[in-house]
């Protein structure tokens, strides 16, 4: 069996999961492709926007949500991610967890 080795405990994200309005949120990230996206690269929420074909202002509100629930770091006007959220959430990680997301999120 091949284990990935991980830099993130899942136990951060177990707890996010269990606070009322976080599994949607991070669901609708998962299925707009955000945090695959900020795995590419760090951008801002204008590059982010187009990237991901959203509304600019909307983007830069939702991305700060993530940032609040420690998903995704800030640093200037750039967003990337956490250990957390590249162990866990973006989909070519051995470690990706969205059936476990869109469980708590239905």
């Amino acid at each position: 069996m091949n284990i990935p080795q991980l830099k993130a405990s899942f136990r951060p994200l177990d707890e996010i999961l269990y606070q009322g309005y976080a599994p949607n949120v991070i669901s609708t990230a998962m299925e707009l492709g955000l945090f695959d996206a900020l795995a590419e690269e760090p951008m801002d929420a204008p590059t982010l926007s187009v990237r991901l074909g959203t509304i600019e202002n909307l983007t830069e509100a939702f991305a700060n949500i993530l940032v609040t629930l420690k998903l995704l770091e800030k640093n200037g006007a750039d967003y990337s991610l956490t250990p957390l959220s590249a162990d866990f959430l973006v989909k070519s990680s051995p470690a990706y967890q969205g059936a476990t997301i869109a469980m708590f999120s239905h």
